[in-house]
């Protein structure tokens, strides 16, 4: 009876998760920013904001269903802010940042995709910049979904193995509907969900897996940046969902994160004052 209600709390969870996403994206026109307004500085603004909210709207969907189905709190759902949390973060982002140039760099002698360079230096240097934290809020609020509180629980409900398996599927599942992805960028997403499930078990932290999904969508979204050139493979616009990630590569950089994860975080110094 306990396992059935655990499982009914988090596919409320997930419901109410994905609902608010939708919606945030839906009320504030996120999709067709870029054609209703022409100054993309201010554009970029307005993103950031979104993102943010976004973000915080999570946070209080983890701290609200932490606190009131279980009774407990952000930190023992593996939101802890402190010197640890940026260490683990750092780390996670090396990781996905080494595999994402890789994939990239392999996606260039395989595909050879032709860049026909646009030279919009300041605003392309201005959106390398925003970037950065638009792409923290964005991967750190799904990061929040996906792992801490919702994680857990179904980890405590079945075994953390099956857990991580679920849950990347869920993940993958999810993106599926997205309209730019293909169905080996849905399952890159899928991997990154168990890359990132790993190490939210291994850390007992969130921030592992927000670095991971940090650095590998900021890597592979910033060197498509349409600003200072355009980059086609096959008649198609190249950029993160279609290109170098939606490759046979991509997911092979994605499973060699899993095993570098599982590996590095048997360090005890890594894994210390872990919440229970």
């Amino acid at each position: 009876m306990n396992k059935v209600k655990a499982i009914v709390q988090i596919i409320v969870f997930l419901a109410i998760a994905i609902t608010i996403s939708k919606l945030t994206y839906y009320l504030t026109g996120f999709d067709s920013l870029f054609e209703k307004l022409q100054n993309l500085y201010f554009v970029a603004f307005i993103i950031l904001c979104i993102q943010l909210f976004y973000c915080l709207e999570n946070l209080l969907l983890v701290f609200l269903f932490a606190k009131f189905t279980d009774g407990l709190t952000l930190s023992e759902v593996g939101i802890a802010f402190n010197k640890r949390s940026v260490k683990l973060f750092l780390i996670g982002t090396l990781f996905a940042v080494i595999a994402a140039i890789i994939t990239w760099l392999a996606f260039l002698y395989i595909f050879d995709p032709y860049y026909a360079y646009i030279g919009k230096w300041l605003l392309t240097i201005f959106f390398i910049i925003v970037s950065i934290p638009v792409t923290f809020f964005q991967a750190t609020a799904e990061e929040l979904i996906y792992r801490t509180w919702m994680l857990k629980k179904l980890g405590n409900t079945i075994t953390p193995f099956a857990a991580v398996i679920a849950v990347g599927i869920i993940f993958g599942g999810v993106h599926m509907f997205n309209p730019v992805y293909t169905w080996l960028s849905a399952i890159n997403a899928g991997l990154l969900g168990i890359a990132t499930s790993i190490a939210y078990f291994r850390t007992k932290s969130v921030w592992m897996s927000s670095g991971i999904h940090f650095g590998w969508n900021y890597f592979l979204g910033i060197v498509y940046l349409p600003f200072l050139f355009t980059a086609t493979y096959h008649g198609k616009t190249v950029y993160q969902f279609i290109g170098a990630e939606a490759t046979t590569v991509g997911c092979i950089a994605m499973v060699a994160i899993c095993v570098a994860v599982y590996y590095f975080t048997r360090k005890k110094k890594i894994i210390t004052n872990r919440c229970s």
